[in-house]
């Protein structure tokens, strides 16, 4: 890994967080079986599924919360790798969960 590792890494976990959310956000069908299937969350009106949209959208076009990923940016550059594990993924879904969660209330 290159000297600025961190800089490196934060691309790598925004890169990963898009792979998750740019599907979503172009298929509703996706997206409403995502909220059903991660987030436990059974029917949602077209309308809050609108605002789910925009959080999401306003989500992937954020920088990555340095804090929310610290253990996730510490054990890559432990290991001088750029490969998560399951439990390191599920950051993702969190993060976006706290970014829907009011529009879902």
């Amino acid at each position: 890994m290159m000297q600025s590792g961190t800089h490196l890494i934060a691309c790598y976990l925004i890169a990963t967080r898009s792979a998750i959310i740019e599907p979503l956000l172009s298929d509703v069908v996706r997206l409403r079986f995502y909220l059903q299937n991660k987030l436990s969350v059974r029917r949602v009106s077209d309308v809050k599924l609108e605002f789910v949209r925009r959080g999401m959208r306003a989500l992937a076009d954020s920088p990555i919360d340095l804090v929310h990923y610290s253990d996730v940016i510490m054990d890559l550059k432990r290991r001088n790798s750029l490969s998560i594990n399951e439990e390191q993924h599920r950051l993702f879904h969190t993060e976006i969960k706290k970014a829907v969660e009011n529009f879902l209330l």
